[in-house]
């Protein structure tokens, strides 16, 4: 995935370690299968999730251009994990080990 948002020229941005970043059912998931949740900025600044400036972000041709390369970097590892067995089983095998 990181590999991917280079290719689309956006940096990986990892964050803090005391989380913060919301809730999602995403946890239920990842703990039956590899799962990947990646977030994409949709502004210049740093802006509060359910806001009012987020809201209007949402709507800018910033927010669509990366919304679209999500889908695409999203897209373009399914790909990599369905024609690289060696990719996907490494991926399997962190999983079980993780």
């Amino acid at each position: 995935i990181e590999g991917h948002f280079r290719e689309f020229g956006l940096e990986i941005y990892e964050p803090p370690p005391t989380g913060g970043m919301g809730s999602t059912d995403m946890g239920n998931v990842s703990r039956v299968v590899p799962a990947a949740h990646p977030y994409i900025s949709i502004s210049h600044k740093d802006i509060p999730g359910h806001s009012e400036e987020f809201k209007e972000a949402g709507r800018s041709p910033l927010a669509l251009e990366r919304m679209l390369v999500g889908a695409k970097v999203l897209a373009l590892t399914a790909l990599d994990l369905l024609t690289d067995r060696e990719l996907l089983e490494e991926v399997k095998r962190d999983f079980r080990e993780g």
